[in-house]
C-alpha cells in the first residue's frame, strides 16, 4: 500500500458500538415533617389568600360590569339621539308640506272683506301730583391734615452667591456648610 491508501478509512475497518450515556438521577431532598402548628398555619395562610383573592376576583368582575353597562347605555343614547333626529327629519317634511298646501289654498281664496266695526273705548286718564323730596342735612366735613411725604428708600443690591471653598480632602465648603 501506498501512503495514500493508508489515509483513507474504510467501514468495515472501524466497529464502534454506540453506547448511551447513563441518565442522571435526580435526588430528592429529604425533608422534614411538617409539625401540626406550622401545617395549620400555612392552611389559615392558604384560606385567606383564597378569600382576598376570591374579592379581588369579584371587585374587578363588578368594575367590569359597571364600565359594560354604561357603554351600552352610552352607545344606547347614540342610538336614541339618531333614531329622534331622523323621526323629527320626517315629521317637519311632512309639517312642512302641510303648510305649504295650507299657504296655496290661502292664496287661492279671494280676501273676505272685513265688516266688523271697531268700538273704542274712553281712555281713562290719571293725573298725578309731582312729588317732591327734601334733602337731608349733612354734617360738616372736617379738613385733613396735610400728609408729609416720606423720603424714597434707596434699593437694595442683590448678594452675589458666595463661591465654594474647595478643602484639601476634596470637599466643598462655603459659608454655611461646616
Amino acid at each position: 500500500m501506498s501512503d495514500t491508501e493508508d489515509n483513507f478509512i474504510v467501514d468495515s475497518e472501524v466497529e464502534e458500538e454506540y453506547i448511551p450515556k447513563p441518565k442522571k438521577v435526580k435526588v430528592k431532598k429529604v425533608r422534614k415533617e411538617m409539625t401540626p402548628e406550622r401545617k395549620e398555619k400555612l392552611l389559615e395562610q392558604l384560606k385567606k389568600g383564597r378569600e382576598t383573592a376570591m374579592k379581588n376576583r369579584t371587585k374587578t368582575a363588578q368594575y367590569n360590569k359597571i364600565l359594560k353597562d354604561k357603554e351600552k347605555k352610552r352607545v344606547d343614547d347614540i342610538l336614541e339621539d339618531d333614531y329622534k333626529s331622523r323621526h323629527n327629519k320626517k315629521d317637519m317634511v311632512k309639517e312642512n308640506e302641510e303648510l305649504r298646501n295650507k299657504l296655496k289654498l290661502f292664496e287661492e281664496q279671494p280676501p273676505k272683506p272685513v265688516l266688523e266695526t271697531i268700538k273704542e273705548e274712553p281712555q281713562v286718564v290719571k293725573q298725578v301730583e309731582p312729588v317732591v323730596k327734601l334733602k337731608e342735612p349733612v354734617a360738616p366735613v372736617e379738613p385733613v391734615a396735610p400728609v408729609e411725604p416720606v423720603a424714597p428708600v434707596a434699593p437694595v443690591a442683590p448678594v452675589a452667591p458666595q463661591k465654594p471653598k474647595i478643602i484639601n480632602s476634596g470637599r466643598i465648603q462655603t459659608s454655611f456648610w461646616k
